[in-house]
């Protein structure tokens, strides 16, 4: 076997070609029309007929006869340069992609692009139509559990971080719990014929939420000392879970998360309600860690436009704030925070479990079918949205529970 290093730069013909986003996921329409056959391309793993472009690019040596089998490091656009590897087996070839160079069209990194003509959209900082007279209140004291310092930056700033909140016990128990809903999870987005199902992705992250449906350990840990403290301090004397979800980012991922509010996605008055982003592995800005915009959060929720990798809002590179953790640490921010979270470029899976809660006698809204806002939905399942705190005494799930979660 033979190994050859070239470079390749990327065009727009070689997009239109690979991708409809610009991260080599399958479009046949555009490959029949540069006159490409086979498979184009799904997920970070390609294997099909030799393509057009790249045949052009590598040379008909590598590819004669046979298939071309390609790994990418993660998202590449049209201007990236893009190193890699080339072996020649013969009656194949592989290329593995060992290094990427952004173009200069990454300046404003994290935001897909549009297709070969279309416009570049950018969301306007603006409120979200049902956003008609929002003021956020600030968190005065006393405070039980979270200090004048953490409340001070939480209303200033929409976020701040509880260090170290959870042992290294503590941590492996939740990714024990988690991992048969991450796999029933991965095992679906396996199935579909994309490997995508909204945000969610095999090539990007899982999503699996309502674990506490499935698991007791989960629902107690929902409702852990410290989390109803932070709820009693920043939410009020009544509260319920409002969801929860454990986000995995694959290895070499092809998508970021977007900006977003998560008011964003379901609109739910009242609308500042409380994230908290448990980290199970240390999160940088490597493999995903939160970045928020500070002090945005208070213009209550904002428009959101809807994307094919999920919701988008308003959000200023210049002014974000990477927050990066150890496992075991908490990033605590409001449901009006705008944040994201980058693709994990590393080798091993970053692992949050996020929890959020809501004060009790919270509701959410839909759009009908004209768009208007839907009618009023109490969120108040017994199953997955249990109190937590009544009258500032925690509410423990458990066998004598009466809203406790039940089997799944």
């Amino acid at each position: 076997m033979s190994h050859l290093e070239r470079t390749l730069v990327l065009d727009a013909d070689a997009i239109r070609a690979y991708s409809r986003r610009g991260n080599y996921h399958s479009d046949p329409e555009a490959a029949a029309a540069l006159g490409l056959p086979g498979l184009v391309a799904q997920g970070v793993h390609v294997a099909g007929p030799a393509y057009g472009a790249l045949v052009d690019a590598w040379g008909e040596g590598f590819v004669t006869g046979g298939e071309l089998d390609v790994r990418f490091v993660g998202l590449v656009l049209a201007g990236d340069t893009v190193v890699a590897r080339v072996e020649d087996r013969g009656d194949a070839a592989a290329i593995e992609v060992v290094d990427v160079t952004a173009g200069q069209h990454r300046r404003r990194r994290h935001r897909p692009p549009a297709r070969p003509g279309e416009p570049a959209v950018t969301v306007p900082r603006a409120p979200h139509p049902w956003n008609e007279s929002f003021t956020w209140a600030d968190h005065p004291g006393p405070f039980s559990t979270v200090t004048a310092a953490q409340a001070r930056q939480f209303d200033e700033l929409g976020f701040f971080v509880v260090e170290d909140a959870f042992d290294a016990a503590t941590v492996a128990a939740l990714d024990r719990e988690i991992a048969p809903g991450e796999a029933a999870v991965r095992s679906f987005l396996e199935r579909q014929e994309s490997g995508r199902f909204g945000v969610a992705g095999v090539d990007t992250q899982t999503v699996a939420p309502h674990l506490v449906t499935r698991s007791e350990v989960l629902a107690r840990f929902c409702a852990h000392p410290l989390l109803t403290g932070i709820c009693a301090d920043l939410v009020g004397p009544d509260v319920r879970l409002y969801w929860e979800q454990a986000v995995y980012k694959q290895p070499h991922g092809a998508e970021p998360v977007l900006w977003h509010q998560d008011n964003g996605y379901t609109f739910v008055e009242p609308q500042a309600y409380l994230t908290c982003w448990v980290a199970i592995t240390d999160a940088t800005p490597e493999n995903g860690c939160v970045e928020v915009v500070p002090g945005a959060h208070r213009d209550g929720t904002l428009v959101h436009r809807d994307t094919p990798i999920g919701f988008e809002c308003w959000g200023d590179e210049a002014a974000a704030v990477p927050v990066p953790v150890r496992a075991g640490s908490v990033v605590v921010f409001s449901s009006l925070t705008p944040h994201r979270t980058g693709r994990n470029r590393t080798d091993t899976v970053r692992k949050a479990y996020i929890v959020q809660y809501a004060p009790d006698g919270a509701v959410a809204y839909r759009p009908g079918p004209d768009g208007a806002r839907g009618p009023a939905e109490p969120q108040d399942d017994a199953r997955r949205q249990f109190p937590v705190l009544r009258a500032g005494v925690p509410c423990v799930p458990g066998p004598d529970a009466p809203a406790r979660p039940g089997p799944a």
